[in-house]
Formats: C-alpha cells, structure tokens, sequence
C-alpha cells in the first residue's frame, strides 16, 4: 500500500516538473534542457537504487 501510494506521489511530482520545466523552456531553453537532463538522470539513479534495494532484500 504504501509503495503505491509513492508511485502516485512520484508521479504527480513528475507531472508538475515537466510543467515548471516547459514553462521555464519559455524563458530560458538551455535551463529548462539542464532540467530535464537532471530530471532522467535522477530517474535512472533512483530506478538503480531500487533494483539494488530489491537485490539485497532477496
């Protein structure tokens, strides 16, 4: 329960990165590509993280 309840979250956090992000590409596109650049490399991380979780809990 809990998990899905941080995946629902995760992915209502995502959501309003991408629309602070397009909305910052109005102003600035170079800082908004950065953005989303940090935001897929944070995502990978986190996704290795979790599998390296669920490894060491086997």
């Amino acid at each position: 329960m809990e998990e899905k309840q941080s995946k629902k979250r995760r992915a209502e956090l995502q959501k309003e990165l991408e629309r602070i992000v397009e909305i910052l590409g109005e102003e600035d596109p170079a800082l908004a590509d950065f953005c989303r650049q940090a935001s897929e490399t944070l995502a990978r991380q986190r996704l290795a993280l979790e599998e390296k979780l669920r490894d060491a809990e086997k």
